[in-house]
């Protein structure tokens, strides 16, 4: 073989490993390209999945708030319900045999009178009496207990007027009325309550149980 021909081979072979090692270098290029693509789709796959995941939390949130409004317009229209067909009370105005037992009481003060009424009834007798301004007989409602007794007859009558309830708008129209009883070793007493309209408290008037019969304690309104 001749040198020429020696030099010309090895040039071939030198060009081939040149055009190998290029075609390499593109296929490990491509092959990284290929990676970096599906990389980057990958990557979108998770951006999308976030924000189709964001967007049903969107739904979910705003569906929640729609049902939280409903719940609320259903509250509403049971309190309006419940408001419309709530029963009312009044304090102050006492039924047929309220009145006849209170005139008899106020004849002579007789505590027997009042046996068997119970402290609903004698709870409005008070009140009644202090309506009319009858505030003699309304002292005969107090209790006679020693424990219990504050101020006498006579101090009671010289009271100043404005001591007294002038305003009977929380005894004319009540609701939700009932009584809580409680018992110690030697008395029992019990708490009138009700509610009034606009008011988001309880109104409470207290008594003592007295031989028997229900009396009024000293300050009962709280």
């Amino acid at each position: 073989m001749s040198k020429e021909r020696i030099i010309n081979l090895s040039l071939f072979c030198f060009f081939l490993i040149i055009i190998l090692a290029c075609f390499k270098q593109n296929q490990n290029m491509q092959e990284e390209m290929v990676m970096e693509q599906q990389s980057n789709q990958n990557r979108l796959d998770e951006l999308e999945a976030q924000i189709n995941e964001n967007t049903n939390s969107l739904q979910i949130a705003s569906n929640f708030s729609e049902e939280i409004q409903d719940m609320e317009s259903s509250i509403n229209e049971i309190e309006n319900k419940i408001n419309s067909n709530r029963i009312y009370d009044s304090l102050i105005s006492l039924d047929s045999y309220e009145l006849k037992k209170y005139g008899e009481f106020k004849n002579e003060y007789d505590d027997q009178v009042l046996y068997g009424l119970n402290p609903i009834s004698i709870c409005k007798m008070y009140l009644y009496a202090s309506w009319i301004k009858d505030y003699e007989t309304q002292y005969e409602f107090y209790t006679t207990d020693e424990d219990y007794v504050l101020w006498t007859k006579e101090e009671h009558l010289n009271f100043p007027e404005s001591d007294s309830i002038s305003d009977f708008s929380s005894y004319s129209r009540v609701y939700d009325l009932y009584v809580e009883y409680r018992a110690f070793e030697e008395t029992e007493e019990a708490t009138v309550v009700w509610y009034v309209e606009d008011n988001d408290y309880d109104h409470i008037f207290s008594l003592v149980k007295e031989n028997d019969i229900w009396k009024v304690c000293f300050l009962p309104i709280q």
